[in-house]
Parts: C-alpha cells; structure tokens; sequence
C-alpha cells in the first residue's frame, strides 16, 4: 500500500500514503439503497412467481463485523456481493454478481428473485473505491471478478466472507417483502494491515505546516520519540508498540525556527488504534501558553485522605487565588493560560463549614500547548 520509508529509526516507518448512481442493472437487477430502483430504470421483474417490490438485501452492517468502513488505510470502502438461489427442489444456482459498492450502502436485489426460493450471498471486499473497480467483460456483466479501471489489471479481493450457506439460514423470499440476507460469518483477511498510528505534520501544525514552525519534536508514552522532524517531513507511522483498542496522547512540541532552543508553540494529539487500520490522530491548535492540571485525588498524610468526599479545595500561586471556586476533592483544577516555565500551586482544603483542614504544595513545570499535570505533596500543618 503505498511505498514505505524508514525515519527516525526502526520503529517510526514513513509510509506515503464512483461515480455510482443510486440504482444499477445487472442480469439480475441490483439496486443501492433507493426501493423503487427497478421502477426508475424500466426493469421490473418479469420472471415466474417474482413480484415487483420483492427484493433481497445484504446490507454492509449485518458482515462489517471489526472491519471499518471509510477512506481510512486498511478499511473496506467497497465490496461486491455474489447471489445464489436455493429453489425447494433441485440444485442451487448463482445469479451473478452486483456492481462494486461503496461499504456505506446495502445491495438490492430485485429481478429474478423468485418467491419461493431461498437465498445465500458470498462477500467480496476492497480496500479501494468501488469507483476504481469494474466487473470483467463490462460493468453489466454480472461477473465476480473484479479489474482497475485505469490499469486494467485484476484486483483480487482483500476480504471474503459468506452470508448463509444454504436453506436454513439463508433469506426466503416472501412476496411483496424486503428481505434481508443475515447469518453473516466473519470476514477474512488475506492482506491484515497493521495496526498503526499516523502524525501527518498538517494535523498537528496546521494545513500549513511550514508557514507554522520549521521543526517539531514528538512524545508519547510508550513509543518511540521522533527529533527535530522538519515541517515538510512524511507522515510519521508509529507501528510498534501500537496496541489496538489503546488510546494514546502525543505531544508536539514545535519551534518557529531551528535558531531557538526550546519550543515555542505547542499541542497534545489524540489517537485510538483500531486493528489492522492506520488511523490519524486529532490535534488541538498550536500554542504558545500552557495550562496546570491540580488533582488531590489518593494524596494522603498520616495514612489518611487528604481531600475527602464532600469537600473542597482552593488553589492559589503566589498568594493569589486562581480558582474561581472551590474544586470538589472529586475533581481536577485546570489552571490556565499560563506561560512555560516552573510553577509552585498552594492548596487549603476546606470542610463544608469553610473551614482549613488541611493543606498541600503542587509543582508543575508548564509546556506551550500541553497540561502538566502538577505533583502534590500534603503540608504538615
């Protein structure tokens, strides 16, 4: 998928990353989405015990299963579903095969559904625009086997999976109904994808990243740190480490110029790696000032609670308040805007009648575009 790049080491890998009508005909007939496709295109069922607005569905929630649907690297944004017919009696048949489809759409199947007759279908799914996709033959043709549109060259399915395998769970189709293929098995995946994490510089530094800083450093707990990335740099791909379902926060820490020694502007990132995807992470805007999280929650002094349910605390620096109220022991106070640099926070913690019960000193050392969380430590009245 794309070329690949080492930076920064082995465990950062740079990796440069339908025009589809709502109704389609094969030699079945399959419709996306809109039920009076078949009316709109002059294609009513005309075959035995079929009626017109008897039709059979597969929709992409009831075979998605883990598998994300989206324009993401390793997600499914297309697939094509092959129909075979169960008659009561005699051997099963396949009718053919429906257009490339995006995974946001179900697939209508409407001629030659026979009242009667029970059907399975077999999933085939891309990892490209269904609009890159065309059946062999012609797009009408029915056929299962999928080519590039530009190239021409055949594009194997990255998913199969099997939606009933016969009589019992497959869709009976009922006269006058929408009837819906389920019993759907799981996907399989020929080519997993890794499960990684991607930091383009347009997502941390703006769309553009260069007229906002000439380098950023990057931190996450856990993965590996990337240096004086320079703005115009690859996306950064962060894969080993990466564990899916794992929420990981970066900091990006950024300098106008290579001349400074510190950052002078900053932001934390947000990502939740999902298996076998390569997913973006989500930035706040770039900043010059920091912020202060105070939290008293586990301090102790003598073996017992600081801060107890039902009271509060006050937070003051320099001997002047910061909060604009009293903070419930419950809660995390946020001191902000503040500008980088080292600062000591006094804590007085109070009882429901006002009273100081207890005290604590909190240090933070504040970055521009990050909260720090402060370090507390009970005061000996």
């Amino acid at each position: 998928m794309g070329t690949r790049r080492r930076h920064f080491g082995s465990n950062l890998a740079v990796r440069a990353p339908g025009r589809r009508g709502a109704c389609f005909a094969t030699g079945l007939v399959a419709c996306l989405a809109a039920p009076a496709c078949s009316t709109d295109l002059g294609l009513d069922s005309t075959s035995a015990g079929a009626s017109g607005t008897t039709s059979v569905v597969v929709e992409p929630e009831s075979f998605l299963g883990d598998v994300a649907c989206g324009p993401s690297p390793g997600a499914m944004q297309a697939y094509v579903v092959t129909l075979t017919s169960w008659p009561p009696e005699g051997a099963p048949f396949v009718l053919g095969s429906s257009f490339p489809t995006p995974c946001s759409l179900a697939v209508y199947f409407r001629n030659l559904v026979v009242v009667g007759n029970t059907y399975t279908a077999e999933i085939d799914g891309y990892d490209r625009p269904a609009s890159s996709l065309s059946a062999f033959g012609a797009p009408s043709s029915g056929s299962r086997q999928m080519y590039d549109v530009d190239s021409g060259a055949l594009v194997p399915p990255r998913w199969t999976g099997a939606c009933g395998s016969g009589p019992s769970d497959g869709a009976l189709a009922s006269v006058d109904h929408t009837n819906f293929i389920p019993s759907c098995g799981p996907l399989v995946d020929t080519e997993p994808s890794p499960t990684a994490i991607v930091l383009d510089p347009a997502a941390a530094l703006g769309p553009d990243p260069c007229a906002a800083a000439e380098v950023f450093d990057v931190t996450s707990p856990g993965l590996p740190a990337a240096t004086e990335v320079a703005c115009d740099a690859p996306p950064l791909v962060y894969e080993s480490g990466v564990v899916a379902g794992h929420a990981y926060l970066f900091y990006v820490a950024a300098r106008t110029s290579m001349a400074l020694t510190s950052p002078d502007r900053g932001a934390e990132c947000f990502a939740v790696a999902i298996a076998g995807q390569s997913v973006g992470v989500s930035c706040a805007p770039l900043s010059a000032t920091g912020a202060a999280r105070i939290s008293l929650a586990g301090l102790e002094l003598g073996g017992a609670e600081l801060c107890l349910p039902g009271q509060r605390f006050d937070v003051t620096l320099g001997g002047a308040p910061v909060s604009a109220a009293p903070v419930p022991c419950e809660a995390s106070a946020v001191v902000q805007p503040l500008a980088p640099g080292d600062y000591a926070f006094d804590i007085a913690v109070r009882d429901g009648g006002g009273a100081v019960t207890a005290q604590a000193s909190c240090a933070a050392t504040v970055l521009p575009g990050r909260t720090a969380d402060a370090a507390c430590t009970p005061v000996v009245l």
